[in-house]
């Protein structure tokens, strides 16, 4: 693997990570990069999150077509870029492409010139717009006020 970032890239994982991601963060010596760390409460995770200049929104490539995870909703909410690795005609990706918040990749492709024109963006002082307006129809007040409303419907 080859390190185009250096000393730009701190990339961390939190809670348990397989013996197969050990493994390959070892092999590919990229341990000065990737930093595999404890669980975190939630609280504190939401924190990490915010502060990230890039969030990494991994979906199952088998039946993960239909998967839309509650992260994926907490990520679009800090209006940080999300590279989304899964299935390119999931519904996660509809979503990143829907609030400009991301972009989603197939397993089998290659991060690298994501994220290198993602570096090249901050380092020329461009940041990332997303639509406002369609990550506020996602926001859990929206979604309730919608849920509320049908039940209202419902019962009337």
């Amino acid at each position: 693997m080859r390190k185009p970032f250096g000393a730009l890239l701190d990339v961390r994982f939190y809670g348990k990570a397989d013996q197969e991601v050990q493994e390959a963060i070892a092999r590919e010596g990229v341990g000065d990069l990737v930093h595999l760390l404890s669980y975190l409460p939630h609280d504190q995770i939401l924190k990490e999150i915010i502060d990230a200049d890039l969030l990494v929104l991994l979906i199952p490539a088998e039946n993960g077509k239909g998967i839309l995870t509650g992260k994926v909703f907490e990520y679009l909410a800090t209006r940080n870029f999300i590279l989304g690795i899964g299935d390119e005609t999931g519904d996660a990706a509809a979503l990143l492409e829907e609030c400009q918040g991301g972009v989603m990749i197939d397993y089998d492709k290659d991060p690298a010139p994501i994220l290198e024109a993602q570096i090249r963006q901050w380092h020329e002082g461009i940041s990332h717009e997303t639509n406002e307006k369609a990550i506020l129809r996602y926001d859990r007040k929206a979604q309730t006020a919608q849920l509320s409303a049908i039940f209202d419907d419902l019962c009337n």
